[in-house]
């Protein structure tokens, strides 16, 4: 391994900081999607909690105004039950789409590429 690791050190140092800038730029990459993708998702659960609470509260303000009048116009008194129920629905629908929502592995293409890198190492030193 040391004869390797003498080889690599002989490299002109232009090759090895390009090849580090490489795996630097790859990790950048692989973060920014990594943390685009866990901003997207959590931006639909909050989507999600919100209008559940939105839901929830409508859902009282319903019940109150059923309670409360002591009569409703027919042709608008579904609205007391859908508007909430729809609202509550979208808060259902929310969630599972942010659940579904898939993450890759953090770093896969650069574990990838340090494995490949690795095995070129392994394959230079063999005779």
């Amino acid at each position: 391994m040391s004869g390797v690791l003498l080889k690599l050190l002989l490299l002109p140092p232009e090759l090895l900081k390009m090849h580090a800038h490489g795996y630097a730029d790859l990790a950048s990459e692989e973060w920014e999607r990594q943390i685009c993708a866990w901003k997207t998702r959590w931006l639909i659960y909050a989507m999600s909690v919100v209008s559940c609470v939105i839901g929830v509260f409508l859902t009282g303000v319903s019940l109150l105004l059923w309670l409360a009048l002591p009569v409703l116009n027919e042709r608008s008194a579904w609205g007391l039950a859908l508007v909430p129920f729809s609202i509550c629905l979208l808060s259902l629908a929310s969630w599972l789409w942010a659940k579904n929502i898939k993450v890759a592995p953090a770093f896969g293409k650069l574990k990838a590429q340090i494995e490949l890198d690795v095995l070129a190492l392994r394959q230079s030193r063999t005779p």
